[in-house]
Parts: C-alpha cells; structure tokens; sequence
C-alpha cells in the first residue's frame, strides 16, 4: 500500500492510475512488458521435462555425475577440451 495525492491505494490501483494517465502510444510498452511477465508465470514443466529433472537429480545423488559449478564460459571450455 502506498499513500499518494492524499489516497491510500495498493498497488495494483496504482498501476492502473499510472497507466490510465499514459498517453495511447505508450500502452503498448506496458502490455509488452506485462505479458512478458505473464507467460513465465504460465510455464509448467511437461512430463518428459519433469522425468529429466528426476533423472538428472537421480544421477547426482547416486555419484554418477557431479554438478559442474563455474561459468558457462568455463563450463563450455571444459567440454571443448575433452573432444
């Protein structure tokens, strides 16, 4: 909750008070950036995902693998060196 122009509103009002004070040509960038937000609430592994995700935890708790900690540019050079 935040008190602004002498009303208490939350936040989600005050979205809408910002965006409804925006002029028509500037909307598109705030449901651009609000769908952006919604599509990674909307994403939910599939089930070969999720049997990926038990395999791969499987295979660090069993020792068959370990867990490669570093950049992804050394994790990169680490695989070009073994070819």
């Amino acid at each position: 909750m935040t008190f602004e122009r002498g009303v208490i509103m939350s936040d989600k009002d005050r979205a809408i008070d910002i965006i409804e004070r925006l002029p028509e040509n500037k909307i598109i960038y705030v449901l651009t950036y609000l769908q952006g937000l919604e599509d990674g609430l909307q994403e939910i592994p599939n089930s070969e995902t999720l049997k990926s995700f038990a395999e791969t935890d499987s295979a660090i708790l069993s020792g068959k693998v370990k867990p490669f900690k570093g950049s992804t540019e050394d994790f990169l050079n680490d695989i070009l060196a073994e070819g």
